[in-house]
């Protein structure tokens, strides 16, 4: 199952969030003062501002454990054509070895934040497991080792993790992450491909993924599958997965939507539409409530009813997700002035809406971007 898609003239965003851009020492351009990404975090400190406008970026950066804001100008526009625009591309790596279009590795902590970026075209890299299973390329998107950054308002798409030559198998299409507590905020990840995870890994991690869209990543087969997000171990930090959609992804065998042997928290997602050969949706030792599972799920609030309308992946006014996440007020979704009413995506009521368009940590998002969702279609 894949999707069709028109990066050429608008990108298909699906939720925003509310950018915390703090005064930093100084601001670095790219390309007024640095014609590379790369050049301009080198010559970054800590708390300092990379500041990319919008064009093609043929690089491999890796972040050397600074603690600095990556952001394309739409911290200032909100616009998704800032995104779409603005592009790391990773198809050229100067080493094949090392071919993720972002690279966390030295340690970086919650002030070190990427944003506002189209990440395409990456490979993964090869990385000894630390944990004795072998040698692994991952990471085709993003990787992200023993760190802690904030990854938000992305389009990850279209990252090929494939080369097995001298590993043992290729994982994260889209992301991967391990020893780490990241948190992933209201990311597109889509069309993505690895053997397994070929959206996003979790090994041995805590950290949040909140409002992000899982979409399309297709062609993994190994360790359970798990194509929309591929879980293992445990973490002295839990993981937290809340106001997902997991939909339309595909694997060759095993789990196609969300693969989990570790502990996480799973509340309030969408998890619909993926196929396999067995077409079950979700392995059976998560700890999840007040979710869409299509084939049903064990737990409190669980719905086995489809959630869409039509060919795209995007609720409607009377579909079951509206007012049915957690009633816990802590998830409610944010209110429009007179305190009754969710502000749009999230529609209906106070009671947080399943699904990526649902809970606190999403903002308003423009009108012209939900018409934008019909390119968006179920095959």
């Amino acid at each position: 199952m894949n999707f069709t898609f028109q990066m050429s003239k608008k990108v298909l965003i699906i939720v925003l969030v509310s950018i915390s851009f703090s005064i930093h020492s100084k601001i670095l351009h790219v390309p007024a003062e640095f014609t590379a990404i790369q050049s301009a975090i080198n010559a970054s400190s800590d708390k300092d501002t990379v500041l990319v406008s919008p064009g093609i970026y043929y690089e491999n950066i890796n972040f050397r454990g600074k603690n600095i804001v990556l952001t394309s100008v739409f911290y200032v526009s909100g616009s998704s054509l800032i995104i779409n625009t603005t592009v790391i591309n990773g198809s050229k790596p100067n080493n094949s070895d090392t071919g993720s279009c972002v690279i966390f590795s030295g340690g970086e902590d919650s002030t070190a934040i990427l944003q506002g970026f189209t990440i395409t075209g990456g490979s993964g890299t090869k990385w000894n497991d630390e944990h004795g299973a072998g040698m692994f390329r991952e990471g085709g998107g993003i990787l992200v080792q023993s760190s802690s950054p904030v990854i938000q308002n992305n389009v990850i798409v279209s990252n090929s993790v494939t080369d097995t030559l001298n590993i043992i198998s290729t994982g994260g299409g889209g992301i991967r992450i391990a020893n780490s507590f990241a948190k992933i905020y209201n990311n597109l990840v889509m069309n993505n491909t690895s053997r397994y995870g070929a959206g996003i890994v979790l090994n041995f991690t805590g950290g949040e993924l909140r409002n992000n869209m899982i979409l399309g990543n297709f062609g993994s087969k190994h360790f359970g599958a798990g194509s929309g997000i591929w879980i293992n171990g445990e973490h002295e930090r839990l993981i937290k997965i809340i106001n997902n959609t997991i939909a339309g992804n595909s694997s060759a065998g095993g789990i196609c939507g969300i693969y989990g042997s570790g502990t996480a928290l799973f509340k309030n997602n969408i998890v619909w539409g993926n196929v396999s050969p067995t077409n079950v949706q979700a392995s059976v030792s998560l700890n999840m409530s007040y979710s869409v599972v299509q084939g049903g799920y064990q737990g409190t609030g669980i719905i086995d009813t489809n959630p869409f309308e039509g060919s795209s992946f995007v609720p409607v006014i009377n579909s079951v997700c509206i007012d049915s996440g957690d009633p816990d007020m802590i998830f409610n979704d944010k209110s429009i002035p007179d305190g009754n009413s969710a502000i749009f995506p999230s529609l209906g009521n106070l009671r947080n809406d399943i699904g990526a368009f649902g809970g606190p940590f999403l903002v308003k998002i423009t009108s012209d971007l939900i018409m934008n969702l019909g390119l968006l279609n179920k095959k």
